[in-house]
């Protein structure tokens, strides 16, 4: 893939599997990350959602800024999540990749919906954060910053 920016849009998903159009192995790559970060998600594998980090990181949103100088930040962020979650009827997630845009032959942003599902799978509100990923040496995406755009609606 070239320094030059591509964008590739999300298709209509009919399944718990990130769906993008793809056009390499970066992508599927990408691909590959998000889905692990649901499924870590929804097991509350905090381990496995830090591994998906490279630092350091920054975490922006609405009530602040964060720089993140260990991974193992990281997991002790995600290690409450899954019971912060559930008390609230949220069982499961899942990624709906809305956009990854290369900017970058290393260096891509991607918009990710996380639908916030109940036991029967119906959607109690969502979450939005855009991140920045490069690849590192062996060609595996790591998130590096992450922007939360939309508050959680339930």
């Amino acid at each position: 893939m070239t320094a030059q920016a591509s964008t590739h849009e999300a298709r209509a998903r009919t399944s718990g599997a990130a769906a993008l159009q793809t056009d390499g192995d970066q992508d599927e790559a990408m691909l590959q990350l998000f889905d692990g970060i649901a499924v870590a998600l929804n097991s509350g594998d905090a381990a496995a959602i830090a591994s998906a980090w490279e630092t350091p990181a920054l975490v922006v949103g609405d009530s602040g800024i964060h720089a993140v100088r260990a991974r193992a930040e990281v997991e002790s962020f995600f290690a409450g999540a899954r019971e912060q979650y559930t008390s609230r009827g949220i069982t499961a997630t899942r990624a709906e990749i809305v956009r990854v845009s290369w900017v970058g032959s290393r260096t891509a942003i991607a918009e990710v919906r996380w639908p916030l599902l109940d036991e029967r799978n119906r959607e109690l509100g969502e979450e939005r954060t855009t991140y920045t990923l490069r690849l590192n040496e062996s060609g595996e995406p790591k998130i590096h910053a992450a922007v939360t755009h939309t508050p959680a609606t339930h």
